[in-house]
């Protein structure tokens, strides 16, 4: 068993989740077809790649391909409905690319997660839709997600959420099974939420941030549903610097 945890603590987190979203990318260009996926997946990752890349050099003067780029433009890619014409994909990754770091340069640290907040304001100006199609299949979002917030140690904040987010939808509209088979909801949470960057950092921290975060969530879904999960998370990103800052809980 220790061995194994160690084997794990040495998986570089970058190509873990590349590799990841790799898989989620080929199940779904599988499943939706190449016309509709592929285009706008070579857009975002290219364009967040090489301008974060750029970012990068300018401020260290040393140029490498960047990994979080990468990241940042396949989320962007699966989250946005299927089938955008190119300069959706093409936006939203330039204004998640900006986006992160003026909001660095203000706040010295990363407020928003940057992919969200993309396809957030890309959604509003174009009044397109998030599909997440990369996140149909239920069985991999799960088994993947779960290993991801082990190696994340991201447990209680995901448990936390999820048993929040159930009851309160439960409350109010009653109980049906299909709530507990929403693959895009796990895909959020175990994928998105958990950020490091843009969640908090201690185990009580994340405890409740995750109470925040579903309550943020549900309401979102009641009041603003077509924004539900982009506008939930960017809100629920706020409370973090507020979350790390509360030394009682280190």
């Amino acid at each position: 068993m220790e061995k194994i945890k160690s084997v794990i603590a040495k998986i570089n987190v970058y190509n873990l989740m590349i590799f990841i979203l790799i898989l989620f990318s080929l199940f779904g260009i599988y499943k939706f077809g190449y016309k509709s996926t592929l285009l706008q997946l070579f857009i975002a990752v290219i364009v967040s790649c090489l301008l974060d890349s750029l970012f990068n050099y300018f401020k260290y003067k040393n140029f490498k391909v960047s990994k979080s780029g990468i990241i940042t433009g396949f989320f962007i890619a699966l989250v946005l409905t299927d089938g955008q014409p190119w300069y959706i994909p093409f936006i939203a990754s330039v204004i998640a690319i900006f986006s992160k770091w003026v909001i660095r340069l203000i706040f010295k640290r990363n407020l928003f997660n940057p992919a969200m907040f993309g396809i957030f304001i890309s959604m509003l100006i174009f009044k397109t839709s998030d599909g997440w199609w990369g996140a149909y299949n239920l069985i991999l979002v799960l088994l993947l997600g779960l290993f991801l917030v082990y190696k994340f140690k991201r447990v209680y904040l995901v448990l936390t959420f999820l048993l929040v987010y159930f009851l309160m939808t439960i409350l109010i509209h009653g109980f049906y099974y299909s709530i507990f088979l929403n693959s895009t909801l796990y895909f959020f949470v175990f994928f998105i939420l958990t950020e490091p960057r843009t969640s908090p950092v201690s185990s009580k921290a994340k405890f409740v941030y995750g109470v925040i975060s579903a309550i943020i969530v549900v309401l979102t879904t009641l009041f603003i549903p077509d924004y539900s999960l982009t506008a939930g998370l960017l809100l629920s990103n706020i409370f973090v610097p507020l979350l790390n800052k509360i030394k009682s809980w280190y």
